[in-house]
């Protein structure tokens, strides 16, 4: 309970493009397309950083190959903390682009983005999200046809909210605790501490009131989830030995569940 009411911070992050240059300077620029960046990762926040609430600017130069694949990352301008640059470095090394095109040609090409951290404090936001659920699932319970159509369409946007700010992997599943089933707690606690479960929010949901064609969009919105999860989880590097082995059984741990929600082929799907 101690943890819970500790004060949350949330990163956030803002990704400027800054500048290109065109590796072949024989060719002219008008015929450059510039990349366009179509996948990237969430962002790992350090814990040491969190603690000290570090805030500041990273310029990364990036080169990005022919295939739309960053080949290195560079610091090009520090925010002055190391832990920024280094989780700025490998949050950027795992974009994925459109390359670059001459004349329709997929070519080489050196970025810049910058890299904005910031802290917010959404302690406040965050309880009252907690508050407003809870009051909407005891309306659920008596609500009427009609009623309960609405009430369900607020459930789903305030989860989407919730899930869309709260980007600190630190202490989302903390925060969503406080609004989880016991069991549903239980069975997940050995994970709160690793990585955001942002699903667990639609799987409380499903659990509590299992019934109805609403229920298709909820399961529908928490696979998405579950990919976005498992992304998460396999692109954060994890090099200390039980960190690697806890990573797995919770990889499993998913497989598991999606297998047993959806279906085998649905957890193929996820790479599972």
């Amino acid at each position: 309970m101690k943890r819970f009411v500790k004060m949350l911070l949330l990163l956030v992050v803002f990704l400027i493009y800054s500048c290109s240059t065109v590796p072949d300077n024989s060719l002219s620029k008008e015929n450059y397309i510039l990349p366009v960046l179509i996948e990237k990762p969430e962002m790992y926040y350090p814990p040491t950083a969190e603690e000290g609430k570090y805030s500041g600017r990273v310029k990364v130069l990036l080169t990005i190959s022919s295939n739309g694949k960053v080949e290195s990352a560079t610091v090009q301008k520090s925010s002055g903390f190391p832990e920024l640059d280094s989780s700025a470095i490998n949050h950027t090394k795992q974009f994925v682009f459109i390359p670059g095109k001459i004349d329709n040609r997929p070519v080489y090409s050196r970025i810049a983005f910058d890299i904005v951290f910031n802290y917010q404090n959404l302690s406040v936001y965050a309880r009252n999200y907690n508050e407003d659920i809870e009051n909407l699932y005891k309306s659920l319970v008596n609500a009427d046809s009609i009623e309960k159509i609405a009430l369900i369409k607020r459930v789903l946007n305030e989860h989407n909210k919730f899930i869309e700010k709260m980007k600190d992997p630190q202490n989302f599943n903390l925060y969503i605790s406080a609004v989880l089933l016991p069991e549903i707690k239980n069975e997940w606690s050995d994970e709160w501490n690793s990585w955001p479960l942002t699903f667990l929010l639609y799987y409380d949901f499903l659990k509590r009131f299992n019934e109805g064609k609403e229920n298709k969009e909820f399961k529908s919105q928490m696979f998405k989830l579950l990919e976005s999860d498992v992304k998460f989880i396999k692109k954060n590097v994890i090099t200390e030995l039980s960190g690697m082995i806890k990573k797995r059984k919770l990889l499993e741990k998913i497989k598991t569940f999606v297998t047993q929600e959806y279906s085998a082929e649905k957890a193929n799907d996820l790479g599972l």
